[in-house]
């Protein structure tokens, strides 16, 4: 089937070596089934429902006979798909069983580091503290600096660590893993030869078996259930993802990720918290996203009262505005945050707590709020967020994070004169920690270097802001070098430097030193080489750079890159900033044909934004449309827009057009508001 040459044929046959596993027994009952010719291919499709969606193996039998209605013959599969497989399980012993059983929860392939971890027993809380009493048992060896650190560890964990009972007796894990493995219980999945973490599961068929075992047999599986399994799973990803998150982030979100659904599955809404928050943050990619809204949706509806409800709508909020959902975000933030000050301004004994979920929540909606360009609502969020940290007793530095990000957006708002200041104030008393930090000192006002360090790049970057919002260039550049310094101390990885250092070439053009911006880019372009954003965004500040030294044709050619890159990206952002500055450089080099098409490109733009929700900068969009309205009128020309039909009807239009199929847009509802902004241009056009 698959040297067929009939693709139909090639890839129902893959479909059935996926679906068997390469269990001897499906292999060869699906392999007759599917050259049984067409009077079998009901059955043969019956037969791969059940074992790739259903999951229902009970009906296999019947499914395979040959002989429908044979007694010998389905006795015969019941022995060989069922009683086999429980004889293996019976003979594997005890503890094998209980290894399969920890293999057969888990949701994917489990990676035998991992997998070694929530064999040993313990929880992952007591894994550390008893890593902390081994390094007091060895104190004199080691560093100093470790050492003055384990003698200043606080009074409690100390407590914690001289209460550890002795750690569970577990048979070593590899004889027990080979056994399984051998009799075909369990398939071990090696990226190669020298792979020494293989990822370990097992077919559906066994691991129904198990659970039948394990649920008919509680004693053997003693207090392995499955929520502690999965909880077990849980914390060990969780921190993984605490670890990497800072480091290398691909594997970090996954790693959180299925954390993530482990505690949802596992019922333990409580244990989301900052948690799920950081994960959910830290991402805008809608496909990663996608993955979790239903887990998350499910945990908003179920989490009890209190707490877990209200971090649980605050955690869908999130995922909702960084998949590009920016509207549907907004209800759950007004639910989450309305809970959450109920219960701070009740007081009680988890008052406290209450401000403090209050202050991260209203946080994130104001970064909503923002993505829909409402900027005085999420500059007030930003406030209520700082008051609300204050409340709580957060760390100083957490509150000034909070008040930075409402200057941030009064110098968009154009008041950099009364902002600046305030940036500048802010900024000195973070610095001081900083160093006070970096000379061993511990810092009150900011306990925990990593918000800190975010908080200081993040000041640096509104202050870098600032001064380029006042042409003050040499300014702004010290403030990116200081920005970079600090990433580079922390050892930020490469692609997460060089976002820094385009900042800092997009300075140095704005100073006239061209050369030096476009080795800049071009060493940032080489960096971002397996990352197709990354690489985006420094070839549109490319395309600038050649635009400003009066190259529009290769700024055009460069530009056209960047959209056909961003166009096998997910976020619409980035594709609607491409096609607007493709339209202004169309724009420029003055033929006909440039012009037409750059109106084009200014129309995908709006459309871009109105389907995703994104405001924030309609109404700069707005403002260039009345202005080439008001030229085309002083040039006694019209300047002809398109409808939207017409401009998805173009083949070089084709993935605007499937990006909204998928989101189910309604065209005649985007053509209204086409209409709206452009006759609102018009207008002001016709005003002056």
């Amino acid at each position: 089937m698959i040297f067929s040459g009939d693709k139909g044929e090639e890839k129902l046959a893959k479909r059935l070596l996926a679906a068997s596993r390469f269990h001897p027994l499906l292999m060869d009952r699906l392999a007759r089934l599917a050259t049984g010719g067409a009077a079998l291919r009901p059955q043969l499709m019956q037969a791969l429902e059940a074992l790739e969606k259903s999951h229902d193996y009970t009906q296999l039998p019947s499914l395979f006979a040959a002989r429908p209605g044979d007694a010998r013959e389905l006795e015969y599969l019941d022995d060989a798909l069922a009683t086999s497989l429980d004889q293996l399980i019976d003979n594997a012993g005890p503890d094998a069983r209980r290894l399969l059983w920890i293999i057969a929860v888990a949701n994917d392939p489990v990676a035998l580091g991992l997998l070694r971890g929530v064999w040993g027993g313990e929880s992952f809380e007591d894994e550390k503290l008893r890593g902390l009493k081994q390094m007091l048992e060895m104190l004199p060896q080691l560093p100093p600096r470790l050492q003055e650190e384990l003698r200043a560890m606080p009074p409690e964990v100390r407590a914690r660590v001289d209460a550890l009972p002795p750690a569970p007796v577990r048979p070593d894990l590899g004889p027990l893993v080979r056994r399984l493995a051998a009799v075909g219980l369990v398939t071990e999945e090696r990226t190669g030869p020298d792979d020494d973490n293989p990822g370990l599961t097992c077919h559906e068929l066994v691991r129904e078996r198990i659970r039948a075992w394990m649920h008919e047999r509680p004693q053997d599986r003693a207090d392995l259930t499955e929520n502690a399994i999965r909880l077990a799973y849980a914390e060990r990803l969780e921190a993984f993802f605490r670890a990497f998150r800072h480091q290398d982030m691909a594997p970090a979100l996954q790693a959180g990720s299925r954390a993530l659904v482990y505690y949802i599955q596992a019922g333990a809404y409580d244990r989301l918290g900052d948690f799920a928050s950081w994960l959910v943050t830290s991402t805008r990619d809608p496909r990663l996203l996608a993955g979790l809204l239903p887990h998350l949706e499910a945990a908003a509806e179920s989490a009890s009262e209190g707490r877990p409800r209200w971090t649980c709508l605050g955690n869908m909020a999130n995922a909702l505005g960084n998949a590009g959902r920016h509207d549907a975000s907004l209800p759950f933030f007004e639910q989450a945050a309305a809970q959450a000050r109920a219960a701070a301004e009740a007081g009680g004994e988890n008052g406290r707590q209450a401000w403090s979920d209050l202050g991260a929540i209203t946080g994130n909606w104001a970064i909503a709020l923002l993505d829909v360009g409402d900027l005085g609502g999420s500059r007030q969020r930003h406030l209520e967020s700082a008051a609300a940290k204050r409340t709580a007793g957060r760390p100083s530095v957490d509150v000034i994070g909070s008040e930075l990000e409402a200057l941030r957006i009064d110098i968009r708002q154009r008041r950099v004169a009364e902002a600046l200041p305030e940036v500048e104030t802010r900024l000195a008393r973070v610095e001081a920690w900083w160093q006070r930090h970096q000379s061993g000192e511990r810092v009150l006002e900011a306990p925990d270097p990593e918000p800190l360090a975010r908080t200081l790049i993040g000041a640096l970057n509104i202050a870098r802001q600032a001064y380029s919002a006042q042409k003050d260039w040499e300014q702004a550049l010290r403030r990116a070098d200081a920005s970079l310094k600090v990433k580079r101390w922390l050892r930020r990885p490469a692609q997460d430097i060089a976002m820094d250092r385009m900042n800092r070439a997009n300075v140095l053009r704005s100073l006239g030193r061209s050369a030096e911006a476009r080795a800049e880019l071009e060493d940032c372009l080489e960096v971002f080489r397996d990352d197709p954003a990354g690489s985006a965004r420094t070839l549109g500040s490319l395309a600038s750079l050649f635009d400003e030294q009066g190259d529009v044709r290769e700024a055009i050619v460069q530009q056209r890159r960047v959209l056909a890159m961003c166009e096998q990206l997910p976020d619409p952002r980035d594709r609607a900033i491409s096609h607007n500055n493709l339209a202004k450089y169309l724009k420029r080099s003055g033929t006909p044909a440039a012009l037409a098409e750059s109106t084009r490109h200014c129309l995908a733009a709006l459309i871009y934004h109105f389907a995703s929700g994104l405001g924030q900068d309609l109404q700069t969009l707005l403002c260039n449309h009345a202005t080439r309205l008001g030229r085309a009128r002083a040039a006694s020309t019209e300047l002809a827009v398109p409808r939207v039909a017409e401009l998805l009807a173009d083949p070089a239009f084709r993935p605007l057009a499937d990006w909204l199929r998928q989101r189910q847009a309604n065209l005649d509802e985007v053509q209204a508001l086409v209409d709206q902004v452009l006759e609102a241009a018009r207008q002001a056009a016709e005003q002056g």
